[in-house]
């Protein structure tokens, strides 16, 4: 479907869905309840989205597209890579703050939205841009030596699975905090490094 994302409407209809969505899930929000919330009627909402997953996957490109944006303007900057990867987790905190586990639930578990595939499709163009990266800080001395691709590609994917663990993600207060601390172990490990 070709749409206008400029107009206001729209932008009204997807800023309402994203802040329903993270909060509630996709499930839960009814295409009634978006229009509501946007002030816009359902005649409205139907000349810009086919259905409320059209809805879901645009704000999901959205994110994905900005999240890429931004992650490539912090690798471009002129830091060391260890300030790249400090800039990258303040990015994703800042980014993942409002999600819900009812929405990560939805993404992830709800098989019947549809959404799983989607989203891994975009994740994995994501993943093989950190990977690059990671090859080549690697070559710069800044990533352990020996480490393989395929293995931070293992561990990456790992963590996305651990968000999902209830029984770990009842330690935390959000699953933003679980990604953190995931994220955080990923670079860091355990030990206390007085360089990072």
């Amino acid at each position: 479907m070709s749409r206008d994302l400029e107009n206001k409407k729209c932008q009204a209809i997807l800023a309402t869905a994203k802040e329903l969505f993270w909060k509630h899930g996709v499930k839960r929000v009814s295409i009634q309840e978006i229009c509501k919330e946007a002030k816009t009627s359902k005649m409205t909402f139907y000349k810009f989205f086919d259905n409320k997953i059209d809805l879901a996957k645009t704000i999901l490109d959205l994110v994905f597209d900005e999240g890429i944006r931004e992650y490539k303007a912090i690798m471009a900057q002129d830091v060391s890579f260890v300030q790249k990867v400090k800039e990258t987790l303040l990015a994703k905190a800042r980014n993942s703050k409002d999600i819900s586990q009812e929405f990560i639930i939805d993404i992830y578990k709800n098989n019947d939205l549809g959404l799983l595939e989607y989203v891994y499709a975009k994740g994995e163009a994501m993943l093989d841009l950190v990977l690059d990266d990671y090859e080549q800080a690697q070559k710069d001395g800044y990533v352990r030596p020996g480490i393989k691709r395929e293995f931070m590609r293992y561990q990456l994917l790992k963590m996305r699975e651990m968000v999902l663990d209830e029984d770990l993600l009842s330690f935390y207060k959000s699953p933003q905090e679980l990604t953190m601390e995931l994220t955080n172990f990923f670079f860091y490990g355990l030990l206390v490094n007085e360089n990072l």
